[in-house]
Parts: structure tokens; sequence; C-alpha cells
């Protein structure tokens, strides 16, 4: 039974899968880099950019939204063609972003990184359906709790790295030192996804067969607004 699992026992069964482990390594590598940074990021606006607390608050909550926006449409993208696909697309999307933020010479030209930020996030729905896909029915509570752990580690140790080198460097070089990094990184977790992870949805054969006889997109996303009472009450507590 999986209850008399132990602690380790856990962690190694569900880190027996491919699929998982090709995430989490690539999750906390992207993780490491953006925890780093992402503290300084209003510094950088202010002291480098010029922007005010105004203008830093309005591109929080431009970015907050057009992430917001692009859930619902990657979750039916990702039942209607499959998690693998739309998880590498969007990670590759992600290697142009910091791209975007070194091209930003004040707080205005950084509104189009924060588009295609929002954009990218479009692959999480496929991320957490793959992630469901990939582990035991009766495992997936305590196998996601272990992939957050695996995952978050670097968030504590990361935001400190980023702000010796923000000392060190100032604002202006140690977020230039980021991006470039976040490009790199970026571009080898696309590659390692591309090649490592599997479909969970249904083979490449089957999808193919599945997309011509699936409802289009619109209906799709008017069928998934019909949602049983428990999601929209679990919607309605996260939001509050």
């Amino acid at each position: 039974m999986s209850g008399k699992r132990s602690y380790w026992q856990t962690i190694k069964l569900v880190f027996s899968s491919k699929n998982i482990t090709t995430i989490a390594i690539t999750t906390s590598m992207i993780t490491l880099c953006d925890a780093g940074w992402r503290p300084f990021w209003s510094l950088y606006l202010k002291d480098v950019l010029g922007a005010s607390v105004w203008a830093i608050s309005f591109l929080s909550m431009l970015g907050q939204s057009e992430r917001l926006l692009f859930q619902l449409p990657g979750g039916v993208i990702a039942d209607r063609f499959g998690r693998r696909k739309i998880i590498v697309y969007g990670t590759a999307l992600r290697i142009f972003t910091p791209m975007l933020y070194l091209w930003a010479t004040d707080w205005v030209t950084m509104i189009p990184a924060l588009l295609l930020n929002g954009v990218t996030s479009i692959y999480m729905p496929a991320f957490n359906a793959i992630i469901a896909d990939s582990l035991p029915e009766d495992e997936r509570g305590a196998g996601y709790g272990a992939f957050r752990m695996i995952t978050s580690t670097p968030r504590i140790f990361s935001p400190i790295i980023g702000g010796y080198l923000f000392d060190r460097m100032g604002p202006a070089e140690g977020f230039r030192l980021f991006m470039f990094l976040s490009i790199f990184i970026n571009a080898v977790v696309t590659y390692a996804r591309y090649r490592i992870i599997t479909e969970t949805l249904f083979d490449e054969e089957e999808m193919k067969g599945r997309a011509k006889k699936r409802l289009p997109i619109k209906e799709q996303v008017v069928e998934t607004m019909t949602l049983g009472k428990n999601v929209w009450v679990m919607v309605l507590v996260a939001v509050l």
C-alpha cells in the first residue's frame, strides 16, 4: 500500500518517471536563475530605467494580468493537441523574454517583454497536467509534494546570490548578467524537454485523429466554463 512507503521510497517512486525527473531538474534550473534577479527587479526599474512607483506597480499588474489571460486557452490547447508540444513551444518562447528585457531602455519599452512573458505561461496547464499524468494515481498528492519541494529549493539561496551580485556589480550589470544567464538556461531547458519528455495524453497518431474530431477551440472554451461547483469554489477561494 502507498501508505506504508517511507519518505525516501515515495521520493524515489516519484522521480522514477523520466518526465517528472526532467521537469523537476529543468524547472529548478529556471527557478535558480529567476529567483536570483526577481527580488531586485523593482530596484532595476527605479534606478536604471527611471520608473516611478506608479510605473512599477503598473508593470507588476500587467505581468500578472497577462499570465491570467493565457491559463484557460493553454489548458484547452493542451487537451486538444497534447501536453508535450505546448510545453516545448512555451519553453522555447522563454528564450526571447530576457532578450526583450535587455532591449528595454525605459519602463515603457519593458511592456513587450511582460506581454511575451505572459504568453509563455500558456504552457503551465499542460505542465501541471503532464506531472499528474506521469504519477501513479494513488501517489499524486505525495508526488506533487515531492516535486514542489525539489523545485522550490533554489528559492532559498538564489536571492542571497542575486543580492550579492547586484550589490557587487550594480543593478544594471547585475540584471544584464542574469538576463544572459536566463537566455542560456532557457535554451538548454528547451532542448532537454524536447529530447526527453514524452506525451502522456495519447500517442502521436491518436493525437492527429483526436485533433480532427475535437470541437472548435471556441466551443471547448465555452464547455470548459461549465465547470463543476467544487472547481468554481476552489477558484473563488484562490482569488480571495
